[in-house]
């Protein structure tokens, strides 16, 4: 059993290492301690400590070759805790869940974020199966997609009182470390001194119509079986899509100033007998 005791303070003449080992032996025989019993000792990282060559370990060693140096990491670690100002009963959650903390700091990758337990493990673990199945085939994953899939999953499973809300999807991304990322880029934004020349043309051509009688249509390419542009993936996946279909409506679309009236929208297919 270890029996610890503080024993005095004593005056030194320098910071040497020399001159602290001498301090310190001559000290332990005023208190009647015989040092060829001394078996340890334990500083903390200081040079004229902990040195190799002149440090007060290695003079104590070269006299007394039982008393085995012990670097103090205790003391570093008091000082980090301190200076951190980490309370006592924190750092010993720390200590004892340090194995839980490393493995999610290493699968996380650095997001040290606190992530809630999940509710249904079993429905989320297919969930997650058959997510990456779908990103290994370069579909693209919304949100919406996730949480009627997972719906499913409780169906299949028997569970009630389930809803999968964005709360439960936000939850379910950080546990699993998955983000949202756009798949390609967007095409360049048209010139702003064109767009304001041209307001200022535009602004004389319609001053003497009323609102409701100023209308603005444009078509618009629908491709009805494209796939989103935006997936949820994985933190350090590549962010790339498939092939997508290139198949087509053409809509026209309309509606006046005012907002009072809109056309019906206006749909060019395809042909039933192309040439």
């Amino acid at each position: 059993m270890i029996h610890e005791d503080f024993l005095q303070f004593f005056e030194i003449e320098s910071p040497t290492g020399e001159s602290l080992a001498s301090s310190k032996l001559n000290s332990l025989s005023k208190c009647g301690i015989d040092c060829n019993y001394l078996y340890g000792q334990g500083y903390d990282g200081a040079s004229n400590m902990s040195g190799q060559f002149k440090g007060v370990q290695n003079i104590v060693i070269s006299k007394y070759p039982k008393a085995v140096y012990v670097h103090y990491a205790a003391h570093s670690l008091n000082m980090a805790v301190s200076t951190a100002n980490i309370p006592p009963n924190t750092l010993s959650t720390f200590l004892k869940n340090k194995a839980d903390i490393l493995k999610q700091f290493q699968n996380n990758k650095g997001d040290c974020k606190r992530s809630k337990p999940a509710e249904l493990p079993n429905v989320e673990v297919c969930l997650f199966k058959w997510f990456t199945q779908c990103r290994d085939k370069n579909i693209p994953i919304s949100g919406p997609i996730l949480k009627e899939k997972a719906e499913y999953f409780v169906t299949q499973f028997g569970y009630s009182n389930f809803k999968a809300s964005q709360g439960w999807l936000g939850n379910w991304k950080n546990r699993h470390n998955i983000i949202f990322r756009k798949i390609c880029g967007e095409s360049a934004s048209v010139n702003d001194s064109l767009c304001n020349e041209w307001l200022g043309k535009l602004s004389n051509i319609i001053k003497e119509y009323s609102p409701d009688d100023v209308f603005n249509v444009d078509e618009t390419a629908l491709f009805f079986k494209c796939l989103p542009d935006r997936t949820y993936i994985l933190k350090g996946e590549t962010c790339s899509g498939g092939k997508q279909s290139k198949e087509r409506i053409t809509i026209l679309l309309g509606s006046n100033m005012s907002g009072s009236e809109k056309i019906k929208p206006l749909i060019i297919g395809k042909s039933t007998k192309p040439r």
